[in-house]
């Protein structure tokens, strides 16, 4: 990640961090996919499991159960205080936090079970990097869980959608289309093992204030969704109520990747 970037992100985030710890649509169970009910049907236990790009910790709170040991890791120090604070409070003793670049994993080779992410890769500068370091890091037969949300096909509305999220948050990166994700985790050494489709439901206000966007730009920007056009529309569900209420949601993409045995092993 280079240096004007990281600084981009930290920044950002360091001054939305308790804007993300008291998120209804990244801390209830309705809000976003839980990456341990992706889990859950396999069942398995992880003695060592990495959440990448933890935000509040919401993720890695939500793993605790499955494994002996959470690494709740992220670049931006003002979030690993909220999850330092979350984690005493609901008494999560098997939770510790790391500060670190997605791309630059500070684990030795094969000693991690799980690596897990949750909308947090569409801001990784290069998720090349991190998908080679997770499968760096990643035991054979371990498991990479990714939950992100991800662009359309159709390469206009792919372009509207990134426009708005880089005007909402200037650190975002890009969403990859699903096929994308499948390729990229392919290119690294992972077999994917299941993707499925989801999406998050969310509120053009709660949107942008969790950003902490100015409200001169955030009217600016609510102007661009009520004069989208139809692809978009329909792409993303954008609906405006009588009381002028504007609803929408991404897309998003749930991949569970494997790590394969050595030959002959």
């Amino acid at each position: 990640m280079s240096e004007q970037r990281q600084r981009s992100v930290q920044e950002q985030y360091g001054r939305v961090a308790a804007n993300y710890a008291t998120s209804t649509t990244h801390a209830i169970p309705s809000g976003l996919v839980q990456i341990s009910s992706v889990l859950a049907p396999l069942g398995r236990r992880f003695a060592v499991a990495v959440d990448v790009g933890t935000g509040a910790g919401h993720s890695a709170f939500d793993l605790a159960p499955l494994a002996d040991k959470v690494f709740a890791a992220d670049i931006t120090p003002q979030m690993l205080e909220q999850v330092q604070r979350l984690r005493n409070e609901r008494g999560l003793g098997n939770v510790a936090t790391v500060q670190c670049a997605a791309e630059s994993l500070p684990f030795e080779a094969e000693t991690v079970d799980l690596v897990a992410s949750r909308t947090a890769a569409h801001h990784f500068t290069d998720v090349r990097a991190w998908l080679a370091e997770s499968a760096r890091v990643l035991r054979a037969g371990g498991l990479l869980a990714l939950v992100d949300t991800v662009s359309p096909d159709d390469e206009a509305v792919a372009e509207w959608m990134h426009r708005v999220e880089s005007w909402r948050d200037p650190s975002h990166g890009r969403n990859h289309s699903a096929s994308q994700w499948a390729h990229l985790c392919a290119e690294a050494g992972l077999r994917v093992v299941e993707m499925a489709d989801a999406r998050v439901d969310l509120e053009y206000e709660d949107w942008v204030e969790r950003a902490g966007m100015e409200a001169e730009s955030a009217a600016r920007l609510r102007n661009v969704f009520l004069m989208a056009g139809d692809a978009v529309r329909e792409a993303f569900g954008i609906q405006v109520s009588d009381a002028g209420v504007i609803t929408f949601y991404w897309p998003m993409q749930v991949i569970l990747a494997e790590k394969p045995q050595a030959p002959g092993a």
